[in-house]
């Protein structure tokens, strides 16, 4: 069990170090800029599995850039648009309402709106050149979610939660 969570600990620090990097690669950038870097930094990072940015107001200014080896399941699972707000979910307004001082938030583990898998947002507050404030939005699936990938959620008609096995071809 120590064991379990001192890698749970490292995993975390290793996110914060990444998302420090990456707040000081942002905040050199002009808001048109944010995209290019967006998909360059899903490229070049094997932790990301997905990254965009958000406004002051919790608005995405970027488009969601995705991992190509993430295949979003079908059905009610479709990817934030430029546009979408995010203002109500935990890693944008714990980092910007009064009384938070966070500038860096790692979310409770949730299943992906953009892909129906298992992860955890790790978001940074952050000010563009021009002094305006973003929130850098990482998600990542770290080692101990990547098992939950082969089970569904389900709320039964009792409204209890329950998990089942999926049922695929190409999994156990």
């Amino acid at each position: 069990m120590v064991e379990k969570l001192n890698i749970r600990k490292h995993q975390h620090e290793r996110y914060g170090l990444i998302v420090q990097y990456l707040v000081s690669e942002f905040s050199s950038l002009e808001r048109s800029e944010m995209q290019e870097k967006v998909n360059q930094v899903v490229l070049q990072n094997p932790v990301a599995k997905a990254v965009y940015v958000l406004d002051e107001s919790g608005i995405q200014l970027t488009c969601m850039a995705c991992k190509r080896d993430i295949h979003p399941r079908k059905g009610i699972f479709q990817m934030p648009h430029q546009g979408t707000d995010h203002s109500s979910r935990d890693y944008f307004y714990v980092l910007t309402q009064p009384g938070f001082t966070r500038k860096i938030f790692t979310s409770d583990p949730y299943i992906s709106p953009a892909t129906g898998l298992f992860c955890l947002t790790i978001s940074a507050l952050f000010t563009d050149n021009r002094g305006r404030p973003n929130i850098l939005c990482v998600d990542v699936v770290p080692t101990y979610l990547q098992y939950m990938e082969g089970f569904w959620l389900f709320m039964g008609y009792s409204g209890f939660v329950f998990y089942s096995p999926m049922v695929c071809g190409d999994r156990p």
